[in-house]
C-alpha cells in the first residue's frame, strides 16, 4: 500500500481525477480464462520496468482463443489481475457490465 500512496501523493493537485467510475463485470467464460502459475511467467515479470516477453505471455493466450487471464499483481502481493480479450468473438456475449458507480477515493490521498 506505501507504493499506491506514494504514487498518488505525486499526481499533481490540478490535474486530480474527477468523475471516474467503477464498475463490476460478469464473466460467464468457464474454461475460456486461465491461470498461469508464476512458474509459466517470464523472469522479469514482477519488474517495474516493461518487458515485451511478461506482454508476450498473455498475447500467447489469447491467440490460443482464451477470454482471459488472471496473473498475479507485480504491485501488491497476493493480489491478481484480471486481464480480458475484448478482440475474443465471444467477448460480448461473455463480459457483461454489471452496476456503475462513482469511485470516491479517499479524501487523504487529495491532500
Amino acid at each position: 500500500m506505501d507504493y499506491f500512496e506514494d504514487l498518488v501523493n505525486q499526481i499533481d493537485r490540478k490535474t486530480w481525477p474527477v468523475g471516474l467510475k467503477i464498475s463490476s463485470l460478469n464473466v460467464g467464460a468457464h474454461g475460456q480464462i486461465i491461470t498461469p502459475t508464476v512458474e509459466e511467467l517470464p523472469e522479469k515479470w514482477s519488474e517495474l520496468t516493461y518487458h515485451v516477453e511478461v506482454q508476450m505471455v498473455v498475447t500467447k493466450f489469447f491467440r490460443q482463443g482464451l477470454v482471459g487471464a488472471i496473473v498475479p499483481s507485480a504491485i501488491v502481493l497476493g493480489e491478481h489481475k484480471l486481464i480480458l480479450n475484448p478482440n475474443h468473438p465471444d467477448f460480448q456475449q461473455t463480459v457483461q457490465i454489471g452496476g456503475v458507480e462513482p469511485l470516491n477515493l479517499d479524501k487523504r490521498f487529495n491532500r
